[in-house]
């Protein structure tokens, strides 16, 4: 269970409380749209981290030091210092981290989700995490069952020292963000009346 860890030496000493570090790290990110490009901007600015993307077709992107396709991801998995998973869920996303990913994960590897809960398969997590205490894994979305996000998941992981999630607030929770939201769905339905092309275009054929 988590617990305050107070005492400095015990603090410092503990693989599951030690500070990790990040300046200089590699970071892989996997989507490289709007979120991952801001995650690897601030990487690159702040941290001076070196930056691989994953997208499905290895397409280019700013503030990437190198792109790959998905099919790679396993060759990658195994260089990153922290991951950023900022994909869509979609039935090419859908159960793309499973055991297998999840064991190449280098030592000491930290994980991040603020991409969709089910790109990540729940239970796999929870074995590997359990397993491997050196891994890291924070996630602010979570697992959808009867069509509903459940909070706390259906496995213990809530349980586990080496994972911390919240609950869906990164993105909207707060008016002002909401609001923004908002004012560019606007924008966007304006622009598609005027017969300009729409911010953020999907590919339907993705998602049916």
């Amino acid at each position: 269970m988590h617990r305050p860890v107070l005492n400095a030496r015990e603090y410092l000493g503990n693989e599951l409380t030690s500070p990790r570090k990040i300046i200089e790290s590699t970071l892989l990110v996997l989507g490289t749209g709007g979120i991952g490009r801001e995650i690897a901007r601030i990487g690159k600015e702040g941290f001076r981290t070196y930056n691989i993307g994953i997208n499905r077709g290895g397409k280019p992107a700013e503030y990437f030091d190198e792109v790959h396709p998905t099919s790679r991801l396993l060759d990658v998995l195994p260089r990153a210092d922290i991951v950023a998973i900022a994909l869509p869920l979609n039935k090419h996303t859908r159960g793309l981290i499973g055991e297998r990913e999840l064991r190449a994960l280098k030592r000491g590897a930290i994980v991040v989700n603020v991409g969709r809960g089910d790109v990540v398969k729940e239970e796999d997590l929870y074995r590997v995490l359990k397993e491997r205490q050196d891994i890291r894994f924070g996630t602010d979305v979570w697992w959808v069952h009867d069509v509903h996000e459940e909070i706390p998941p259906r496995t213990p992981l809530t349980a586990l020292p080496n994972f911390l999630g919240t609950p869906h607030i990164a993105g909207g929770a707060q008016r002002e963000i909401a609001e923004y939201a908002m004012i560019r769905a606007v924008e966007n339905v304006i622009r598609y009346l005027r017969g300009e092309m729409p911010m953020n275009r999907v590919n339907r054929d993705d998602y049916v």
